[in-house]
């Protein structure tokens, strides 16, 4: 599937979903390896920003940092 070079929508939120993860874990989905494309791909199916949170704890057995 195309996706558009610039979709307001998307950017927000993936920044959304960066700032929870840096709440819960310190990190960014940058910092954890995370693909641009795969963010899109999730974005574009319709998954939360909960679900893809869910999702990459899940990926990266990560626990919440003190």
């Amino acid at each position: 599937m195309a996706y558009p070079l610039i979709d307001p929508d998307f950017t927000h939120w993936q920044g959304d979903l960066d700032t929870k993860l840096i709440d819960r874990l310190g990190l960014t989905t940058r910092e954890l390896g995370v693909e641009a494309r795969s963010l899109m791909e999730h974005f574009y199916s319709g998954t939360s920003i909960f679900g893809m949170l869910d999702l990459i704890v899940r990926q990266h057995a990560l626990k919440p940092a003190k």
